[in-house]
């Protein structure tokens, strides 16, 4: 089982630095999801819950640093057939939880407004910020720590909106070398994702715990659908 595990997170890793795929919507398809935010706002874990949660993480990093180049390479030469193998996989998932759950609409308006501001927000930053600047770095670690936590939400589309994907892939196909090159930068990059993740945390521990979870994914996986297809 431990082993299914690292699988698992690996395919979550792989998955989470594709452009237009999220890894939370993988881990939720398996039932990973769910019983990770659970596990983890936990103050005390049990030695099997310590064994699940390192085989899922060891995986996934796994994934990410092991694939970071091929898929950058990939999505640079044959960016029209990766677009519709990820299409297609965004369309299966898609229909498979539309399938599985009921959609109820009971998405709070609060959160709706916080999604046209973050939209708005990244959108200035595309415009005003230079993509090597500090609070770009910061930026990106939070949009990046949304995209790990929130399933649906792909944070390779928006950093290749902000013209940061590169960038970050050669970080996570070699983060050492690329660290103590902008030691600065980078280190302002992971404290924002750091902070960020632990904030989220314990929100979207709240929202696994209310109805419109599955709703809200399935609205922002029809969006990551129709980005595509433009």
């Amino acid at each position: 089982m431990y082993l299914v595990n690292i699988l698992k997170g690996f395919l979550y890793g792989i998955f989470s630095v594709a452009p237009g795929l999220s890894g939370g919507v993988l881990a939720n398809y398996f039932g990973d999801y769910k019983k990770c935010i659970v596990i983890l706002n936990k103050f005390r874990f049990r030695f099997s819950e310590i064994s699940y949660l390192t085989s899922i993480f060891l995986g996934f990093f796994i994934g990410i640093i092991s694939s970071s180049r091929i898929i950058l390479y990939c999505y640079d030469n044959f960016f029209e057939l990766f677009k519709w193998i990820v299409l297609i996989i965004n369309m299966v998932l898609f229909l498979k939880l539309l399938t599985q759950n009921r959609l109820r609409f009971n998405i709070n308006n609060r959160f709706i407004c916080l999604l046209l501001f973050a939209a708005l927000v990244l959108i200035i930053l595309k415009i005003y910020t230079p993509v090597d600047g500090l609070f770009m770095y910061a930026i990106t670690g939070i949009v990046y720590s949304t995209s790990k936590i929130i399933p649906g939400i792909s944070s390779t589309s928006i950093l290749i909106f902000l013209n940061f994907y590169d960038n970050l892939m050669l970080f996570l196909s070699n983060p050492i070398s690329e660290f103590m090159m902008q030691p600065l930068l980078w280190s302002l990059f992971l404290v924002s994702f750091i902070i960020f993740s632990i904030f989220l945390f314990k929100l979207v521990y709240k929202m696994v715990c209310n109805s419109y979870f599955d709703d809200l994914m399935i609205l922002i996986m029809f969006y990551n659908i129709v980005l595509l297809l433009m």
